[in-house]
């Protein structure tokens, strides 16, 4: 049951998320609404799609504690076991392929939009992915789920996104929270826990490591959507209150 409502919680999630990258990129908001669902059944299709960009010999050896009783008398060795194989990296096209897709046009259309108005918005962009980046490589723990994903706590990197995003909302305006979001919280989930997880898993991992290996429900594009959203919807709610 906590499964179904889990699926259908991130199910919207996307959809309104969806609809509102449509209605940023300009389209009428009847289509944006009616197109939403269409592309969130097609990211599941595609989430079955990974695609191999790295693959590694893996050798470790391994101490093994082995320990007999002959009548009465115990005996303790240790085994060395050599262990090889392959590791190989995936990387899934709706997990990450996907939303590397939405931050390259939204970052495209930010600098179009707004570089001309204000210069000091890519020196933002840069500065708050190098500290969330920071952030979360220092405060999450990064961790293996089984032999396939890297897994980061959402609540921590979520807030810090959050917060740091509608700082500059309410500069400029709740599109530009939306966009800077999604953006900033993609690439310095990529660097910072990804990147960097992986970076540590392969010297003692076999097997496969995925990144965006979850499809729609990995983090790596769960809490830019996430972000993006709360982003946006936090400055337009602090926009309406009285002064």
């Amino acid at each position: 049951m906590l499964r179904t409502v889990y699926a259908v919680a991130i199910d919207f999630i996307y959809a309104l998320f969806i609809r509102e990258l449509l209605l940023y990129l300009g389209l009428p908001e009847p289509l944006a609404t009616f197109t939403a669902p269409s592309l969130v059944i097609l990211s599941h299709v595609l989430s079955v799609l990974d695609f191999k960009i790295l693959k590694r010999l893996y050798a470790h050896e391994l101490s093994i504690p082995v320990v007999i009783n002959v009548e009465n008398k115990v005996l303790y060795k240790e085994v060395r076991i050599r262990r090889v194989g392959n590791t190989l990296v995936l990387i899934n096209a709706t997990g990450a392929v996907i939303p590397a897709v939405i931050a390259c046009i939204l970052l495209t259309r930010l600098v179009r939009n707004y570089l001309a108005i204000n210069g000091y918005i890519m020196n933002y962009v840069i500065m708050a992915t190098l500290v969330i980046t920071v952030l979360t490589i220092t405060v999450n723990r990064t961790y293996k789920v089984g032999n396939s994903y890297v897994g980061i706590p959402l609540l921590k990197t979520l807030s810090i996104a959050v917060i740091l995003n509608s700082l500059v909302g309410m500069v400029f305006n709740a599109e530009v929270a939306f966009a800077t979001s999604f953006t900033v919280t993609y690439i310095s989930l990529l660097i910072g826990n990804e990147v960097h997880g992986i970076k540590k898993l392969l010297p003692s991992s076999s097997g496969v490591l995925s990144v965006g290996g979850a499809g729609v429900a990995d983090a790596l594009i769960l809490l830019p959507m996430m972000s993006s959203l709360l982003s946006k919807y936090l400055v337009l709610l602090l926009n309406v209150l009285p002064t």
